[in-house]
């Protein structure tokens, strides 16, 4: 009868084990990856993230109906988390970010989001008992102000772009852009 149990037991191990990996598998297609680089003179950055799609979704707002609600933490894509890195030393806002590899998350809001970037960088996504970032490992915590797209973004989307003197992380998603300020 034990012998029996054990079977079973194993048989169950097995196919859940069979059923992460095909999950693992194709949930990159439902994502797919994006490397974003800026480039210029002597400043090198590189966000690699997964970009999640809406499809007829509610993105952002209060409570469990939210893909991602506010005032949570969110891996800012899906998949693993997303990875940031630099060649040198940045002001993000106006916190000094020492030349690195680091991850980042961010906790959404209505008006503002917080982008917290975490030296440590091989998160995976969510866990059983909630989100895994540690915020004892946050280097930087900065603020960045939500604005209105004219149209909806389907597809999450991370791109820079330079006004002025300045270079800007931007997160696009539903009807949402979220912009960071960068100096070198």
């Amino acid at each position: 009868m034990l012998k029996k149990i054990f079977i079973i037991l194993a048989i169950i191990a097995g196919l859940v084990i069979i059923y992460n990996i095909y999950l693992l598998a194709t949930t990159k297609s439902h994502s797919p990856a994006e490397v974003v680089e800026y480039t210029n003179e002597s400043l090198s950055i590189a966000i690699t993230y997964s970009r999640p799609y809406k499809k007829g979704r509610l993105i952002f707002g209060e409570g469990e109906k939210a893909l991602v609600p506010f005032g949570e933490k969110w891996r800012t894509g899906a998949n693993e988390a997303t990875q940031i890195s630099f060649n040198q030393n940045i002001y993000l806002e106006d916190s000094l970010l020492k030349k690195g590899i680091y991850s980042l998350y961010t906790i959404p809001g209505e008006t503002e989001w917080i982008l917290a970037i975490n030296s440590k960088t091989n998160y995976w996504g969510r866990t059983l008992v909630g989100n895994p970032f540690e915020e004892e490992l946050d280097v930087v915590r900065v603020k960045g102000r939500v604005s209105e797209t004219d149209t909806e973004i389907e597809q999450f989307t991370i791109n820079f772009t330079e006004s002025d003197s300045l270079l800007q992380l931007n997160m696009l998603w539903d009807r949402s852009k979220v912009t960071f300020n960068i100096k070198n």
